[in-house]
């Protein structure tokens, strides 16, 4: 580019005239052109005089045998740190996200109350449409014996006679209320106790078809005034002191017929004449027939799935309970399965029961003295019978 204006400028100062401005300019130009070519050559010729030394070879390359990359040893134990981080990340989430009761003690801490019984699942339970008597049909059988432990815990609590009216109640429907509701009526009959079960899930009544019985007259006939008591008590249930109010027609109007004072009439009429009555509700959260009837027994018995209740909805209907006065007696964790739950430890009555089995005994042949025998008299069911208290 200098060259290029060198020859400019010095073609201009050739073409001017002498003396003239622009001979002059393009000479001053010229001047400070040669000037810089100087400067440059004397750098050129310092750049000669510098002794450049290559350097020394220290150490000859070796030639590597082996990849740099990549280290399996290092990629492993990241992996493995990575590995384990999400793993916690991802229990630790999924522990917050899993609203299911954790085992007996969630259960008992959620409630407020103790577990009465741990009924184990059973796998021939699929339908929930079925209905189940394993009272009657499997006396030996791992739910036979928790609706046993049921009717223990409720005979200690009701060594004072304060506790003759238990509603069963759970918060959604399909929790196995019902079937807990018949089963216990089942065993506190045959601990030769007299019991009446009465059905009061006026929505969906199923307390009837445990019995086979039909539903064309039952509790909502008595509060309707379309029927006596001594018309809805249905006697012949295939247990001997075991009576059935089934719910009737379902009405228009549950929740109303339930907070009149027949309901009241009703349940202290069967109270006087009666060990214990058992209660089939509807559920607590679904709709409120539930909580308008808890004040009105003497005990409440909450039932909760173990596959399908929820932490909240448990906890809620502790709540609703507590509000309406609902006395709380205990609950039935229901359903449980030892081999699918976290904490089964916790719940060690259902992972037992089925495992002890029944031997019969040999029967005692002694000849009996006078007065060994037993007293002749009136059976249970013969004065259960005998009683007019149906009018």
């Amino acid at each position: 580019m200098d060259a290029v204006v060198s020859y400019t400028t010095c073609a201009d100062a050739a073409a001017a005239e002498p003396g003239s401005p622009e001979q002059v300019a393009a000479q001053a130009e010229i001047d400070v052109l040669t000037a810089r070519i100087a400067t440059y050559e004397n750098r050129i010729s310092d750049l000669g005089l510098i002794d450049l030394d290559p350097g020394e070879v220290i150490q000859p390359a070796d030639l590597p045998t082996s990849p740099s990359s990549p280290n399996h040893v290092l990629n492993g134990g990241l992996a493995l740190v990575v590995g384990l981080a999400l793993g916690v990340g991802v229990a630790f989430l999924r522990e917050r996200l899993d609203d299911r009761i954790a085992g007996r003690q969630g259960f008992e801490e959620i409630l407020g109350a103790p577990t009465l019984a741990v009924v184990p699942h059973v796998k021939s339970w699929r339908k929930r449409d079925r209905t189940e008597l394993p009272a009657l049909s499997n006396p030996d059988g791992g739910p036979a014996e928790a609706y046993r432990t049921v009717r223990t815990n409720l005979l200690f609590m009701a060594r004072d006679g304060d506790l003759k009216t238990i509603a069963v109640i759970s918060p959604g429907p399909g929790e196995g209320k019902t079937t807990t509701a018949a089963n216990l009526a089942v065993s506190l009959a045959q601990a030769d106790k007299r019991v009446i079960a009465v059905s009061c899930d006026l929505r969906k009544p199923r307390l009837h078809r445990f019995f086979n019985l039909a539903n064309d007259i039952g509790v909502t006939s008595v509060l309707t005034g379309k029927a006596t008591l001594n018309d809805a008590i249905l006697r012949p249930v295939g247990v001997p002191m075991l009576r059935l109010v089934a719910s009737g027609p379902v009405p228009h109007n549950p929740s109303e017929l339930l907070s009149s004072e027949r309901l009241d009439q009703l349940l202290a009429q069967l109270r006087q004449v009666a060990d214990f009555v058992i209660v089939d509700t509807a559920p607590g959260l679904t709709v409120s027939d539930g909580l308008v009837l808890a004040p009105k027994v003497d005990g409440v018995l909450v039932v909760a799935d173990a596959g399908s209740t929820s932490r909240a909805a448990l906890r809620q209907l502790r709540e609703h309970l507590e509000q309406v006065s609902g006395n709380i007696i205990g609950g039935v964790f229901n359903n449980f399965d030892p081999d699918r739950a976290r904490y089964y430890e916790a719940a060690y009555p259902a992972y037992y029961y089925g495992r002890y089995r029944y031997r019969a005994e040999e029967p005692d042949r002694r000849p009996r003295g006078r007065g060994e025998g037993e007293v002749a008299g009136p059976s249970s069911e013969e004065v259960w019978r005998s009683e007019d208290i149906w009018t």
